[in-house]
């Protein structure tokens, strides 16, 4: 697997794994002469496979699309799920590592899980010449998914991922390098579009309420400074900083 989702069962593996699709990335696509900082949508998913109700059916929603989204999403978003790793080519959930994968993020950010189903979109941001790469709290959508299936303003988590895939292959093109931020991309396109939508409904209907119920739920898209002190660029271990650095290099060539 290139990029696309990834079964991460430490923040450590995530991060490595992301520092490795964007090196991949790159070699494909190489970036501009002079650039010194590459920029991609990663969306953090913390869902529980613990749980019953509800929540179990989110869950296994979640396992059965895992290798649809890994192919769709392809080069343009990568989806990690917290603390799900891959035992015997099967999706499984481990409570200790998504309780540390989910303190970590807690712990370098202002982020705190709501105890449902989380989504946080950000962009992951690598530092071309040193090598090393940070996840950006500075820009963040938060989305608590089974509030916003609840409220009725999403109809499933397949069709809102698949949205967000469309709307990141439209925007990765243009986003990726010095100067741009993906994130904040999604979010106008994300909106613009749920307006434009909504505006035509309310004009049809007539109906104000139906207008400022649809609107407010744009709410859950406002991007957010979620970083603090301890959001510090990762370094990582020196052979596999080869292996990524050897990429890079390949496709600057």
């Amino acid at each position: 697997m290139l990029y696309g989702t990834i079964a991460a069962p430490t923040k450590a593996f995530a991060f490595y794994q992301l520092m490795l699709a964007t090196a991949k990335r790159l070699r494909d696509h190489p970036a501009p002469a002079g650039c010194g900082h590459a920029r991609f949508p990663i969306a953090l998913l913390f869902v529980r496979g613990d749980r019953g109700g509800d929540g179990k059916k989110i869950a296994e929603q979640i396992v059965a699309s895992f290798d649809y989204w890994d192919k769709d999403t392809g080069d343009n978003l990568d989806i990690v799920l917290a603390g799900w790793g891959k035992k015997e080519e099967q999706l499984a959930f481990d409570v200790e590592d998504f309780l540390l994968f989910r303190r970590l993020v807690e712990s370098s950010s202002k982020w705190r899980y709501s105890g449902e189903t989380d989504l946080l979109l950000l962009n992951f941001e690598v530092d071309l010449w040193a090598i090393d790469g940070r996840f950006d709290y500075s820009e963040v959508i938060v989305l608590p998914l089974e509030e916003m299936l609840r409220s009725k303003y999403i109809g499933t988590i397949d069709a809102f991922v698949s949205e967000l895939s469309t709307l990141s292959r439209e925007v990765s093109a243009v986003s990726r390098f010095d100067g741009n931020s993906p994130v904040w991309e999604l979010s106008d396109s994300t909106g613009i579009q749920r307006v434009k939508k909504d505006i035509w409904q309310a004009i049809k209907k007539l109906i104000l309420k139906d207008y400022v119920d649809k609107y407010d739920g744009l709410a859950n898209f406002a991007v957010r400074d979620l970083q603090h002190d301890l959001s510090r660029p990762i370094k990582l271990p020196v052979e596999r900083m080869q292996e990524v650095r050897r990429l890079i290099e390949e496709g600057a060539k």
